[in-house]
Formats: structure tokens, sequence, C-alpha cells
């Protein structure tokens, strides 16, 4: 009987352990429970931020008055006060600042500022990203490093517009309409995106371009910069050569670069020293010449008949145009004419003479340089007079050539 009782209490053990296996969970349910609650409470908040931030920013921008923001651009100075940015480019760039903002800015956010700053900087008028700030309630200043218009490029019939450091700036120009110093016969087109859009944010590519601009920057604080209508860089990519294009249809072989002038011919220095004395002497850098070899040991001058017969040097008398005036140097200080066993030659060969438009040298940072010119102009033809009537007075005078003084020969010391 023992033996049975224990049997039946196993059998008791077993059956309590299958009710127990077989029981719900609740603990485990409540857990699950709890834990999906949470879930679903966070996407719930989650939903309502995402539709209640949008009304509260229209309230904001309707308190705040940014809605529709006021935009405010710094516009690049010019002497004596104003902007040298024509109206209709301004315009341009707020329609930029405007469209790119859109309709419903939002005020509170960083990222619509970042985007106008990109897409003024893409326009092809500033160096760089310019500041794009919230100043204020409703008010939105940009402000940025501005490149300078410094001279147009010519090329495939149009006059495109460039910086001093080369770079493509929006305006294009017919032939001639810019008054601004030309660049002409640059070696390579202007630089475009593979779309054919301007690229504003490469240089022009070349050497040339850079030479060119570095010539005009150097020249345009100069007394006689007016009569500089800009540069021929035709030969530069060949022999490393630039010229001078005059207001008066003429020009001045300058040479190798301002800052790597090419062995053996003359320094820089020479040359600006030689154009000083031709302004302060004839009144004009080229002295009525048709052509200047500027850069040779010796000041020359062509003197050919075609070249004469274009009309070059009409601004002075007849019997000076082909003879150097008594006194013109040669850049070493030795003050005497041809006739007098002097230094100065004159080139017995035909040059091309390049058909510039005479535009006027307006560069941004030589303002008034025309009142400098015309100062000097009248006096230095006063000057011609005056040695013509005593020249007529004394026609069998061999009085030696009297010397010029002038830096040229200190130089020479």
């Amino acid at each position: 009987m023992p033996k049975d009782l224990d049997m039946k209490k196993n059998a008791d053990d077993s059956g309590a352990t299958d009710d127990s296996s077989g029981s719900f969970r609740w603990g485990s349910f409540f857990r699950h429970l709890t834990s999906f609650a949470v879930l679903l409470l966070i996407a719930g908040l989650i939903v309502g931020i995402a539709i209640g931030v949008r009304p509260l920013e229209e309230i904001a921008a309707r308190v705040s008055g940014a809605k529709h923001p006021k935009v405010e651009i710094a516009w690049p100075a010019r002497q004596g006060g104003g902007t040298w940015l024509p109206p209709q480019f301004q315009e341009e760039l707020l329609t930029i600042v405007r469209t790119t903002l859109g309709t419903t800015p939002t005020p509170f956010s960083a990222e619509p500022l970042k985007r106008v700053g990109m897409a003024l900087e893409a326009s092809g008028w500033f160096d760089g990203m310019p500041t794009v700030e919230r100043k204020g309630p409703g008010l939105i200043v940009v402000s940025g490093t501005w490149r300078t218009p410094a001279a147009v490029v010519r090329s495939e019939g149009k006059d495109f517009l460039v910086s001093w450091k080369g770079h493509r700036m929006p305006p294009v120009y017919e032939i001639g309409k810019s008054g601004l110093p030309v660049i002409e016969s640059p070696v390579m087109r202007a630089p475009m995106m593979s779309d054919l859009s301007p690229d504003y944010a490469e240089a022009w590519p070349g050497e040339d371009i850079a030479a060119s601009l570095e010539l005009l920057r150097e020249v345009a604080s100069k007394p006689w910069a007016a009569q500089v209508s800009g540069v021929d860089a035709a030969r530069y990519s060949a022999e490393s050569t630039l010229a001078l294009l005059t207001t008066f249809n003429t020009r001045i072989e300058w040479g190798g670069r301002f800052s790597k002038p090419r062995l053996g011919e003359a320094p820089t220095n020479e040359k600006l020293n030689r154009l000083a004395f031709l302004f302060r002497d004839r009144g004009r850098i080229d002295a009525g010449y048709p052509v200047v070899e500027l850069w040779q040991r010796h000041l020359l001058f062509d003197r050919s008949a075609a070249a004469s017969a274009a009309g070059a040097g009409a601004g002075l008398p007849k019997t000076e145009v082909g003879r150097p005036a008594s006194g013109t140097t040669d850049g070493n200080g030795s003050g005497e004419s041809s006739g007098s066993g002097g230094r100065v030659e004159t080139l017995q060969r035909r040059v091309p003479v390049s058909a510039t438009g005479g535009s006027p040298m307006i560069p941004a940072n030589a303002t008034g340089v025309g009142k400098a010119e015309s100062a000097r102009m009248p006096a230095a033809k006063d000057q011609r007079t005056k040695a013509e009537a005593k020249a007529t007075s004394k026609p069998n005078s061999k009085a030696p050539v009297q010397k010029v003084p002038s830096r040229l020969e200190k130089d020479r010391t």
C-alpha cells in the first residue's frame, strides 16, 4: 500500500505541473502592453510636433514680420560716395535673394540664409560666399567682398567684363561700349560650364590675361593712364610680349610681363621712366608716332611712310611727325636728338597699327586721371610752339642741341 500511495502522489504532482504550464502569464502581458503604450505615446508626440511647428512658425513670422523680410545689401562703394554698380544689376541681385528665400521663409532657421549666400556666390559678383545675417525682426543684411571691374576681354565679337583677378563678371558688352580698358586677342575663350553657361568661379584661362591685367593695374595710377585704352596680348603666348594700345589709335610695344621682363630687354622701371618723359616732353606717351618700341635697349620710333599716312601723329605739327623731338631720350638720359649723334633711333619697318575703340580708361582706383592729362597737354603744346618760333627766327643757327635734364639722366648715372 505505501507503494501505491507514492505512485498516486507522483501522479498528482505531475498534473499540477501541467496545469501551471498552461495558465496565462499576466506579468509578461503587462510588460509588453506598457512598452507598446510608451512607443505609441512617443509616436504621437512626434506627429504632434511635426504638425504643430508649422503653424507656430507662421504665427511667429506674422508677429515678427519675417514672412516677407526686408533685404539690404551693402553695395560696393565708389570714391566720392555712392556705388559703381548700376541699378539694373542691383535689382537682379535683390531678385536672387528674394527668390532663394521663397515666399514663406522659415524665420528661425539658418538654412535659407545659407542658400542665399551660395546663390550670391554663384552670381559672379562676389569673391567667395558673402555673409547673410538676420538683423532684428524682418531684416536680412548681405555683405561680402565684391569683385572690382578691371577691364573687358574682347573675344568672339563681344567684350566680357573681368575682375582684377581675371574672373568673369556677368555683364557682356558690345564691342567698345564698356568704357573700360580692352584686352585684345586672348589665346583662350571665355570660361564656360559643361552646359555652356558662364563659369564665374574660374579665372580666365591663359597667362596672357593675367599678364595683361597686371600691366593695366600698374599703369592705372600713372598721370598718363588716361591715354591707355588697353593691351594687345596677341603675341604673348608665342613671344611673351605685350603691347599697350593708346587712345590715339597707336601702340607701344611694352615687351615682357611687368613683373618678369624678358632677358635682354629694358628694365621695367626704365620703361616707365621713358613713358613719363615722353608725356612730360610731348604731352603724349607715343610722342606722336604710330609705334613706339619701348622694350628695346634704345627707345625706337616707327617713322615708316605707311604708318605715318595712317594718320598717327595728327595732333602734332607735320614737321615733327616722323622726326624725334629735340631732347627726346632713349631712356639712358642722353637727351640728344638723332640729328646730333644721340641714341634716339627710328624704325624703318612696317608695323601693323591696331584699330582700337579709343574708350577712356576709367579704372575704379584711378579717378581724376583725365584731369591730369588735360592739365599737362596745353603746356607741352606751348613748349613746342615756342621751339618752332625760335627755330624759324634763326634758320642758320648751328647751336648744339641742349640736353633736357630728367630723371632718366640720373638713372643712367
